[in-house]
């Protein structure tokens, strides 16, 4: 068995750091496969508290994010003559939770995620700890939002039939078989415009196409007001929460972004913004192109991989390295936190599943880093962020933070 274990522990550090053959990942699954549940569980957990090497973050937190949602490692991978062998799924659901472990290395370092083995026969819902009987599981947000349309009619976007929805003097509202919105100016001739407003509720999220081609994603508990045709020497709308922008080029016409006071001015680039009202600043980071981020009297020009942050105080400040794969997660359908602290990553939560937070007594001060599928339910999200001073209890629609009592 010695032999084996070490073999199999070889094998699992070439694939983590992607220098294995297709036949070494064969015979990696296979050596699972065949091993025995304790052996096994052993093997992974040593690796675990012994492992000092370091590994690429993104393929860990990618393979992280589909063994927790899926129930499987990257099997695909595999060469299996285009097949999954059932027996190979059910183990690595039984060792999702072990297996990410080894998989995301910097869980060792103190303050990071703790990915902690429960009972085998424990399932994510039991990490819970659910106040009275009936409690049901909570599922992440989808594509949810409300259309306002000037005359105060509202179409709830998620229940709406695809094809056209509504027209709106030159504009046609057209609901695309993606789920997409999309404005279509039919003409023009004496330049009206009309406002809407898209809003998505907690637990939703929504993608927009405005009349000049531009995209907006918009993320949960977030609005935007648009107007149906750009007319003028500028188009303008008004957002609130959390939008991630790519801006269709004209420079005749420049873009402007208000929000909560502030302005972003920009001719054609990607960015997101977020300014939800709980957080403690509004951020625009920017992929491509250029922005300009206004308060009052004073100007930041941002240029790619920057990030301009405007205080509840009016001070306007700009980070040079920003990171800007953790402001664009939301919208690849990922979690992602760098040194984010409790609270931080509990605010997140409650926009997704639609809960409240509720705080008893002191919770331990930690920093998290890592990166999560916005696919889990919230009992799997709790399970990997399943931290050994800190309780999570559900009471409804209420997740309770205390501080672990054993």
């Amino acid at each position: 068995m010695d032999n084996i274990k070490h073999r199999l522990s070889y094998l699992i550090e070439r694939y983590i750091n992607q220098f294995s053959s297709k036949e070494e990942e064969r015979e990696m699954f296979e050596l699972i496969n065949n091993g025995g549940d304790d052996q096994v569980e052993q093997l992974l957990m040593e690796m675990l508290e012994n492992s000092t090497a370091h590994y690429d973050e993104e393929r860990m937190h990618r393979l992280l994010a589909n063994i927790l949602a899926n129930g499987k490692a990257s099997v695909d991978e595999v060469d299996m003559r285009g097949k999954k062998p059932a027996h190979l799924i059910q183990l690595f659901r039984k060792y999702r939770v072990a297996i990410a472990a080894i998989l995301i290395l910097f869980i060792s370092i103190s303050g990071y995620f703790l990915f902690i083995k429960k009972g085998r026969n424990e399932s994510p819902v039991s990490l819970i700890k659910n106040k009275g009987s009936g409690a049901k599981e909570i599922s992440p947000g989808g594509n949810k939002a409300m259309l306002t349309l000037t005359n105060g009619q509202t179409i709830g976007l998620d229940s709406a039939a695809n094809g056209l929805l509504a027209m709106q003097g030159a504009a046609k509202v057209i609901k695309l078989a993606n789920g997409q919105l999309e404005y279509h100016v039919v003409n023009n001739p004496n330049n009206a415009i009309s406002y809407n407003i898209m809003t998505t509720p907690r637990g939703g999220q929504y993608k927009l196409r405005l009349p000049d081609g531009t995209d907006v994603w918009l993320n949960a508990a977030s609005s935007i007001r648009y107007p149906t045709a750009f007319v003028g020497n500028q188009r303008k709308v008004e957002i609130t929460g959390e939008a991630y922008f790519e801006v269709a080029k004209n420079k005749a016409m420049p873009f402007f972004v208000e929000i909560g006071g502030a302005e972003i001015e920009v001719l054609g680039t990607h960015f997101n913004v977020n300014a939800y009202a709980d957080e403690a600043s509004i951020k625009t980071t920017l992929l491509e192109g250029s922005v300009k981020v206004k308060k009052g009297d004073k100007e930041i020009a941002i240029a790619p991989g920057q990030q301009a942050i405007v205080s509840t105080s009016g001070l306007l400040t700009k980070i040079n390295d920003a990171d800007v794969e953790e402001a664009v997660a939301w919208k690849d359908g990922f979690f992602q936190f760098h040194q984010a602290d409790i609270q931080s990553i509990m605010r997140q939560i409650s926009r997704w599943y639609d809960v409240d937070i509720k705080y008893q007594g002191k919770i331990p001060e930690r920093k998290f880093e890592g990166e999560i599928s916005r696919d889990l339910n919230l009992s799997q999200m709790l399970h990997v962020l399943d931290m050994s001073n800190i309780d999570f209890r559900l009471d409804g629609r209420v997740l309770i933070i205390e501080p672990n009592k054993n």
